[in-house]
């Protein structure tokens, strides 16, 4: 996570121009829908898990900033020292992503907000983040299921550029 005064100022000013300019939801044109999900998770050698988080954005829309919650089981789950790791989708759109870890709790808070200027880049679809996982004890076969089962995304919020909130779906086309 940054903590340098410059980032903080975008926080700040970002989260500011989200309330200020006007709430309301909108959907995509066409009734496409926005998409915040978990992507496949992969295993690293050091026994940490590599989920990714994966942003749909419909064609000829923008997403100017999101946030997310990723509730995990603390009898199973830690975050991994990696912690959360911004995507090149992020840094191509010089934005920033904060998070925050409440291990006791089970709870990872997440933030991507845009550069603080009058002509900010919009985020794109694809993975906008990956989370490090480290397991607690054994786990059984299959990954995919055996972290369905210890962790939820939620607390979702997706903002356009105009600071209005975003329809969107936490399912896959998979599901």
């Amino acid at each position: 996570m940054k903590n340098s005064p410059n980032s903080i100022t975008r926080l700040v000013g970002t989260l500011l121009m989200i309330a200020l300019l006007g709430p309301g939801t909108t959907m995509a044109k066409g009734g496409r829908r926005y998409g915040l999900n978990l992507g496949h998770p992969r295993l690293g050698v050091n026994g940490t898990i590599a989920v990714p988080v994966r942003l749909r954005v419909p064609k000829g829309q923008d997403v100017a900033a999101l946030n997310f919650t990723l509730r995990f089981d603390i009898s199973s789950l830690d975050v991994a020292p990696q912690g959360v790791a911004a995507s090149p989708t992020v840094r191509a759109a010089k934005a920033d992503l904060f998070s925050h870890v409440d291990a006791g709790g089970g709870l990872l808070r997440t933030i991507v907000v845009p550069e603080f200027t009058k002509n900010f880049a919009s985020l794109r679809s694809g993975r906008v983040a990956t989370v490090y996982l480290a397991p607690r004890g054994r786990r059984s076969d299959g990954l995919r299921r055996w972290l369905a089962a210890h962790l939820r995304l939620e607390g979702v919020v997706l903002g356009d550029r105009e600071g209005r909130e975003l329809r969107f779906s936490t399912r896959s086309k998979r599901s």
